[in-house]
């Protein structure tokens, strides 16, 4: 016997596979958003040293930056250096900078928001030396994806996969929601790990349904 002619003694296509094939499609439409999402939020601007309010009182922004950040040699500004003090020279003239007078930022950085507005580098400074944590990102939402497949591949088969399938859409949408209002980075990666951990459970249990 077919499977389209045991589907017709089933009464066909009915309400009971409607609800399976539409609770295994609802989540999927949002699984590329988690998996794509690390290459926008892990965008790196273009940045400089903050300088505070050095030179405000009588000198243009670029002058500004002329005398506090280094530039290399492409004529762009450094991105993870400053002058540990303002150097005025430079304003009349190419002169030599000593490296004792290069240190790293102390205030922070400016960011360029003409294409992205917030960022994770942004948001907590994952730039410079913490520019590893940023790209870290990444790998710890999918540390979480491999561990979700071993986990709820498991419970699936204990448990069931409709039961299953339900605990994944609730733990996916709250861990997912809750990395938003994240205050610090730590915060931020554990959830991400947690919703890449859940949301494998979607891709395991639709796959099998």
């Amino acid at each position: 016997m077919k499977f389209e002619d045991l589907l017709e003694e089933l009464d066909g296509f009915g309400r009971f596979q409607k609800m399976i094939v539409f609770l295994s499609f609802i989540g999927r439409f949002a699984l590329p958003c988690h998996f794509l999402l690390n290459n926008y939020i892990g965008a790196i601007p273009r940045h400089h040293c903050n300088i505070g309010s050095v030179g405000s009182e009588n000198l243009t922004l670029e002058q500004r930056l002329t005398i506090s950040i280094p530039k290399q040699e492409d004529g762009t500004l450094t991105s993870c250096h400053m002058f540990s003090e303002p150097q005025f020279q430079l304003l009349v003239e190419e002169s030599n900078v000593t490296e004792d007078s290069v240190v790293e930022c102390v205030n922070g950085w400016t960011y360029d928001n003409s294409t992205f507005i917030s960022t994770l580098a942004t948001e907590w400074d994952l730039v410079c030396e913490n520019r590893g944590m940023n790209k870290a990102m990444a790998t710890i939402f999918f540390i979480g994806v491999m561990l979700g497949a071993a986990i709820f591949g498991s419970l699936s088969d204990r448990f069931g996969r409709k039961p299953m399938l339900l605990v994944s859409y609730l733990l996916s949408f709250c861990f997912a929601m809750a990395s938003v209002f994240s205050s610090s980075v730590i915060m931020f990666a554990v959830l991400r790990f947690f919703t890449g951990l859940s949301i494998t459970g979607i891709v395991i249990v639709t796959s099998v349904l």
